[in-house]
C-alpha cells in the first residue's frame, strides 16, 4: 500500500506557509510599487541553505519586534513564494529559469538540482526555443552544471539551433569558445570557419561582408576578434577545395607558419599536421569522408573479449592483442576497406549505431 506520510507532510508544510502560524521571519520581496510581504519560519529556511543560516545569525540578522526582517528587492514575491513551496508545476520554462537564478543567489542547492532536472525532463521545447538566451543566463553559474552540459550536448548534436539562429551574433565569446573546443560539434569545419568569420565581422558594423574589399586596417580589426579562436579551428580536417575557397581569402588573418603547415599536408602525400593538430570531430559529416564496410555475417559482427577487448568479425577481421596497442586485420566477415594487416593504436572508441 502506498504511504500517505510524505504527501500529508508536504500538505502540512504548505498549510503552515499559507497561514503563517508561528512565523518569525518577514520577507519583503520585489521592488516598488510591487513589494510584497511574505511570512516564513527561520528554522525551516536555515535547514534549506547556508545562505539563510548566515542571514539569521546574530552577527548579520536584522530584527524588529522579535521578527527577522529579510529584504530581497531583486527577487519578486511571485518567485519567492514558489521557492518557499518548492513548486514548479504549471510554470513555463522562463519562470523556472528565473527561479534557478534566484535559488542560486539564496544558496538553495537541492532546489537547484531539482529545478535543473525538471527543466530537462519537462521543458525541452523551451530549451530549444532560445538556447542562446538560456546559455547566456546560466553559463557563468557554477551550480547550473547539469543544465549547461545537457544544453551544450544538445546544441552540438543540432548546431543549427545556435549557428543558424538570428541571435548567433549576440553569443558571448566564452560560450563560442566552449562550443568550438568540443569534439562532438556536429558541423563541418569549413562551415564553422565561415560562421566564426561572420561572428567576428558583426563586431564591427562598418566592415564589408566582401573580404576582397578589406584594407589593412580591416584585417587588423577582425584579427583582434578572431585571434583567440584560431587555435580551435581544425583547418587540417577541411578538404583542399574548402581550404582554398573558404579560408585562403582570409590568409592575412592566419599565422604564416600555420598556412604553410596546412598547405604542406594538402600537397605532400602522408604529411601529418604539426600545428592545430586535433582529433577529428565526432560528427555525422565525418562519415562521408570515411571508408566503411558492413558485416556480411551478423553472427560474427562483434564480441567483447575478456583478454583483448573489442573484436570485430568474431576475432578474425579486426582485433587487438592483450596489450590493446598492437592490432591485426584479416578479411573474413567484413569487406576490405584498406586497413593494414598489422598496426598500432593510441586509443579506441566503440559506438553502437541505433536505428
Amino acid at each position: 500500500m502506498e504511504s500517505k506520510f510524505w504527501p500529508d507532510l508536504i500538505n502540512n508544510y504548505e498549510q503552515l506557509l499559507e497561514t503563517g502560524d508561528g512565523y518569525d521571519v518577514i520577507i519583503y520581496a520585489g521592488e516598488e510599487p510591487n513589494i510584497k510581504e511574505l511570512r516564513a519560519h527561520a528554522v525551516i529556511l536555515r535547514a534549506q541553505s547556508p545562505y539563510f543560516r548566515t542571514a539569521f545569525s546574530a552577527s548579520w540578522a536584522m530584527k524588529q519586534e522579535g521578527f527577522f526582517i529579510f529584504k530581497k528587492p531583486n527577487i519578486s514575491a511571485f518567485l519567492f513564494k514558489l521557492i518557499l513551496r518548492i513548486d514548479m508545476d504549471n510554470l513555463n520554462g522562463s519562470d523556472i529559469l528565473k527561479l534557478l537564478v534566484a535559488a542560486d543567489e539564496l544558496g538553495l542547492h537541492k532546489f537547484i538540482d531539482h529545478a535543473q532536472e525538471y527543466l530537462i525532463e519537462n521543458q525541452e521545447s523551451y530549451l530549444r526555443q532560445d538556447p542562446i538566451g538560456i546559455l547566456k543566463t546560466i553559463f557563468h553559474h557554477e551550480t547550473f552544471i547539469t543544465l549547461k552540459m545537457f544544453l551544450l550536448e544538445e546544441l552540438c548534436l543540432e548546431p543549427e539551433l545556435i549557428f543558424d539562429s538570428g541571435n548567433f551574433y549576440s553569443l558571448d565569446a566564452p560560450i563560442l569558445t566552449t562550443l568550438l573546443r568540443r569534439d562532438d560539434l556536429n558541423l563541418e569545419e569549413a562551415i564553422i570557419w565561415e560562421k566564426l568569420i561572420k561572428w567576428c565581422v558583426s563586431k564591427s558594423p562598418d566592415l564589408s561582408d566582401d573580404v576582397s574589399k578589406w584594407n589593412t586596417d580591416d584585417f587588423a580589426t577582425v584579427q583582434r576578434s578572431i585571434n583567440d579562436f584560431l587555435p580551435l579551428i581544425r583547418f587540417h580536417q577541411m578538404s583542399s577545395d574548402d581550404f582554398f575557397i573558404r579560408v585562403l581569402p582570409y590568409e592575412n588573418l592566419l599565422p604564416k607558419d600555420l598556412v604553410k603547415d596546412i598547405l604542406r599536408c594538402h600537397m605532400v602525400s602522408g604529411a601529418k599536421p604539426l600545428l592545430n593538430n586535433f582529433p577529428a570531430r565526432r560528427n555525422s559529416q565525418n562519415l562521408n569522408n570515411t571508408r566503411h564496410g558492413y558485416v556480411t555475417n551478423e553472427a560474427y559482427a562483434f564480441h567483447d573479449s575478456m583478454s583483448s577487448g573489442p573484436c570485430f568479425g568474431g576475432g578474425y577481421d579486426l582485433g587487438g592483442g592483450t596489450d590493446m596497442i598492437n592490432w591485426y586485420r584479416n578479411k573474413h566477415s567484413y569487406p576490405d576497406v584498406g586497413i593494414p594487416g598489422n598496426f598500432s593504436i593510441e586509443d579506441i572508441e566503440v559506438f553502437a549505431v541505433m536505428k
